[in-house]
């Protein structure tokens, strides 16, 4: 088969674009050909495929979308393919991989109803509902790779979109990379940050340090330390610290938070910590959740997180609530935990036990047939 894989960039390090070159990868492998169409690749390019990288055009980020729609538009009216399968919201699919969360929703729930109005008059809201509603509403063909329930049932609510245009998936984590992790690699890092032999690491993974909500774990260790914890947060990923770590300095707290970048290898730091913090204000999964808990690292997330419901099901950690986000209560609540060495040895055993029973890892083999099934329709 013949696909056209559709993404507005990718890099390595992201975790929509991670599940797109898994996807791509999984797809090559079962013999397919693919053209991806995008306005930026990089990293590492798989052998075996086409990526067409049109020019980015328009000075704002709307622009620049409707742009590059406007150019696959045209290229798809040149070119046959089999399956058109978007990894961001765009026009003209046959298939959406949905790893974003719903735009509809988020400005109707996140506003006040005169900024609510305001923003809908904004060409950018205009150019981003009219891509979203392109994919879910209810009179569109496109099928629904859906890897959130949570999701799933929002967009459903926004836009009525049939349950048989839905696909649902569970997670795409391989397990074994996070089982095995050399004793050594895990002294590595603890020898790397200098940590104290008590000293328990507050882990956090991702890119887009505001949106996966750094800054509340950051204005929680004044209080940790002041009640006299010995912890340290370590932030994983790539993004702008410089603010977060003033935060850290107008309460002398800087020492205890490390900006470590990204890690091609995540599982180390994962055995090497005593808990993982995922804060997110927005997040339509979060396969880190799913990381940790077959690492057997308890979780502590936003009840808006996608995969929060894996925490609850493993009883593998505990949830907080994101709207409204109270920081005095999410404070006491992480000393709390944190003051529990007994229920957190507890929490880590039963991810153990979960992660052994529940299906986690077979994303891939069902999106390799449904694209298969798609495309012969």
């Amino acid at each position: 088969m013949k696909y056209a894989f559709i993404i507005f960039g990718y890099y390595e390090f992201g975790g929509l674009e991670k599940s797109f070159f898994n996807i791509l990868n999984a797809n090559l492998k079962s013999g397919h050909t693919i053209t991806v169409l995008t306005m930026n690749w990089t990293g590492h390019q798989p052998e075996g495929i086409n990526v067409i990288t049109f020019p980015k055009v328009g000075i704002t980020n709307h622009r620049r979308i409707s742009n590059f729609c406007g150019a696959i538009k045209e290229h798809l009216a040149q070119h046959r393919y089999d399956l058109v399968v978007g990894f961001n919201k765009v026009e003209g699919l046959d298939v959406y991989y949905a790893g974003d969360v719903c735009y509809h929703n988020y400005i109707e729930g996140s506003k006040t109803p005169i900024v609510r109005a305001l923003i809908k008059l904004t060409p950018r809201f205009q150019v981003l509902k009219r891509m979203e509603a392109s994919i879910f509403s209810s009179d569109e063909p496109v099928k629904i790779l859906a890897i959130s329930e949570r999701e799933k049932s929002i967009y459903q609510e926004a836009y009525g979109t049939p349950e048989e245009r839905f696909y649902p998936l569970p997670p795409g984590i391989h397990k074994a990379p996070f089982l095995d992790v050399p004793k050594a690699d895990i002294l590595s890092i603890k020898q790397q940050l200098k940590l104290g032999e008590h000293e328990r690491i507050l882990l956090m993974v991702g890119s887009k340090f505001k949106t996966k909500g750094v800054d509340r774990a950051v204005k929680a260790i004044p209080s940790l330390i002041a009640r006299g914890l010995n912890v340290r947060l370590v932030i994983v990923g790539d993004g702008d610290a410089k603010p977060l770590l003033r935060i850290a300095r107008k309460t002398n707290t800087e020492q205890y938070i490390s900006f470590v970048g990204p890690q091609k290898q995540v599982a180390p730091w994962m055995h090497a910590s005593a808990l993982l913090l995922h804060l997110s204000l927005k997040e339509n999964t979060g396969n880190v959740i799913i990381e940790a808990l077959i690492s057997g690292l308890p979780v502590i997330a936003t009840d808006t997180c996608g995969y929060a419901n894996y925490i609850t099901e493993a009883d593998a950690g505990d949830l907080t609530p994101n709207t409204p986000f109270d920081q005095a209560s999410f404070n006491h609540q992480l000393y709390d935990i944190l003051s529990n060495t007994q229920r957190i040895t507890q929490w880590s055993e039963n991810a153990l036990d979960y992660c052994k029973e529940a299906d986690l890892s077979s994303r891939l083999e069902k999106v390799v047939t449904i694209l298969e099934t798609e495309a012969q329709r």
